[in-house]
């Protein structure tokens, strides 16, 4: 685990910044309409591309830890390719539901950001609490 005082290179800042702009208005919309979210991620590649990724188990009802794990495995396969990758998913937390992403970087980066919110279900509206941010996990840049 990646401790919060670690400093950041401004590379994982600024491609941190991309993922988390990319990723959270479409979290957070489609929980708002749908009231859930299948898990899903964004990458950063070489050379700067942002590219969204998906991964769907068999069976009708896919369990979001299994969406994950083959997320998670899917940027370790391509991480040669890769500098970033952001995973989102929709989670429990003391707070009560929130959009969880955890971020990490090729230079060993990682952080772990949520957002808790509550969910009108006749208006379809979010009403969002207070984010926050703690010490992430290297899933694809572990060895």
């Amino acid at each position: 685990m990646v401790s919060l005082n670690d400093p950041i290179s401004p590379q994982a800042e600024t491609d941190f910044e991309a993922l988390m702009d990319s990723a959270l208005p479409f979290a957070l919309q489609t929980v708002a309409k749908r009231g859930e979210l299948l898990p899903f991620g964004y990458t950063v590649s070489g050379d700067g591309a942002l590219n969204m990724i998906g991964a769907l188990p068999d069976g009708d009802a896919p369990l979001s830890d299994d969406v994950l794990t083959m997320l998670r495995d899917g940027v370790r396969a391509n991480r040669a390719a890769l500098r970033a990758a952001v995973y989102v998913s929709d989670v429990r937390t003391s707070q009560g539901d929130a959009v969880r992403l955890q971020l990490e970087h090729a230079d060993g980066a990682a952080i772990t950001f949520a957002y808790p919110y509550t969910r009108s279900r006749f208006r379809k509206t979010l009403t969002q609490g207070k984010p926050f941010m703690a010490p992430g996990e290297l899933f694809a840049w572990a060895d």
